[in-house]
């Protein structure tokens, strides 16, 4: 039978502790030149270029260099200038691809060229908190063990041996935790985008030498019963038989003794401490097998792990 301090560990056994930080990692976007459609100096085009390198650093996105870097998104502007109105709408795209993933538009009416590129800039830096969301980082799960060596398995599939890191998708998921002689177990985790989540497994050896179960001890129970009451009706007898004449005439000897009773005594005495041993087991037996009967119904240890029922 299992000890609550089995069944308490095999309870515990996944113990998640979240490190809800999110990646530090900075999103990198290539910023091409916003096409101008209107009239606009040369010199001031070159600043509302700057305009939306400074607000998505505002965000603290990285934007490359000039002369280009491997990206992780290309963001692409427009401005249009119609007499004193100025119209500017930014939009971010995965390189190579032509689905717009993030955008943002503003309006200047009756502005100076300084206003406009003020608003360049505030788009820009609404921008960048969308980029910070789509560039975070895959979860990650990182699974230590006691012992270590535990296999895991993630929604079906194995995903290697203690300690490890594993990327997932967001959502939730069934984590299997497997090894030869100890309790399998399984539990469900919720990956967050951008989280690493360290989760501590303790697994929950496997008993060398299962007690009997109830419906064992309830049987020898039973049985112990069965045969105390033959051997008390086969010892209870011999004791009243004991010192009987089985013959009408006596012959008395020199202690007065008749010659022709029953000597029965320790026939009849071992018979009934044998019943009376066999009787006093067998309700013990009935009695735990009963109990741990009552017990299995809450409590159970199976190919699955431990099990409680209420």
């Amino acid at each position: 039978m299992l000890t609550c301090a089995r069944v308490s560990a095999a309870l515990s056994v996944a113990v998640a502790a979240i490190l809800a930080a999110p990646s530090s990692r900075t999103s990198t976007v290539d910023i091409e030149p916003l096409a101008v459609e209107g009239t606009m100096p040369e010199e001031l085009r070159a600043s509302a270029n700057a305009a939306v390198r400074t607000g998505l650093a505002r965000g603290a996105v990285e934007a490359c260099a000039e002369d280009g870097c491997d990206a992780d998104f290309v963001v692409t502007g427009a401005l249009t200038i119609v007499e004193r109105d100025y119209t500017v709408r930014l939009e971010v795209r995965r390189p190579g691809e032509d689905e717009v993933v993030a955008s943002t538009e503003g309006f200047c009416e009756l502005c100076g060229v300084e206003e406009a590129i003020d608003e360049i800039e505030a788009r820009a830096a609404v921008l960048a908190p969308r980029i910070e969301q789509l560039g975070a980082s895959e979860p990650v799960l990182m699974f230590r063990s006691t012992p270590p060596g535990v296999e895991v398995i993630v929604d079906s599939s194995s995903r290697g041996v203690t300690p490890i890191e594993v990327e997932i998708e967001p959502g939730q998921h069934l984590v299997e935790a497997k090894m030869p002689g100890f309790l399998p177990q399984s539990f469900e985790v919720q990956a967050i985008d951008g989280v690493q989540q360290e989760i501590a497994l303790r697994l929950v050896p496997v008993p060398d030498e299962p007690p009997p179960n109830g419906r064992v001890l309830r049987i020898a129970g039973v049985a112990s019963l069965s045969a105390s009451v033959v051997a008390l009706a086969a010892g209870v007898p011999l004791l009243v038989l004991h010192g009987r004449p089985y013959q009408r005439t006596c012959n008395e000897d020199a202690t007065g003794r008749c010659q022709f009773d029953y000597d029965t005594l320790t026939g009849g005495a071992v018979g009934a401490a044998i019943g009376g041993t066999l009787l006093v087991t067998g309700a013990v037996l009935l009695g735990v097998g009963i109990r741990r009967g009552r017990e299995a119904q809450r409590v159970s240890a199976g190919p699955s792990g431990v099990q409680l029922r209420f």
